[in-house]
């Protein structure tokens, strides 16, 4: 299985587009495998690349939040079933929201929102100063429009 990819040596790690075909598919990850921190990120990085090109719907959507979002916009857009509401403002390029889209994207009990520091809900909820970004706020449908849990 490892040759038939061309995976050389452990550890190996290598992105598969979205519906890959064959081994030729596979793009090696040339980062760090050992940084914990930045790996998940690094691959983030890739799926949102990927999705960029096809924008299939089984992927969550990459894109940031239009700048007129506000709080009741977004629980609007979240479904029905949905019971969190994470909101993450982030600047270019936002990896850890793109991360946090991915583990939640069929869990649809969380909805994730990719919002800009340069938007009113962000200047709303005291995230405009790029050295403090990311933040992440955590709504509940039991509490709306205030946060139950901000980052630091």
């Amino acid at each position: 299985l490892c040759r038939a990819h061309a995976i050389d040596a452990f550890p190996t790690v290598k992105y598969f587009k979205y519906m890959s075909r064959s081994h030729d598919d596979g793009v090696k990850y040339n980062g760090n495998k050992h940084d914990m921190v930045n790996l998940p990120l690094d691959v983030a990085q890739l799926v949102r690349d990927d999705w960029l090109k096809r924008k299939p719907s089984e992927l969550p959507n990459f894109d940031y939040e239009s700048n007129t979002s506000t709080l009741h916009s977004l629980w609007r857009s979240s479904g029905p079933q949905a019971k969190l509401l994470a909101v993450i403002v982030e600047s270019h390029p936002p990896r850890q929201a793109w991360a946090a889209k991915i583990n939640f994207a069929h869990d649809k009990r969380v909805h994730v929102a990719l919002v800009s520091s340069s938007d009113p809900l962000a200047k709303e909820l005291g995230a405009t100063e790029v050295g403090d970004l990311p933040k992440f706020y955590l709504f509940t449908r039991a509490q709306p429009k205030t946060p139950v849990f901000t980052s630091g």
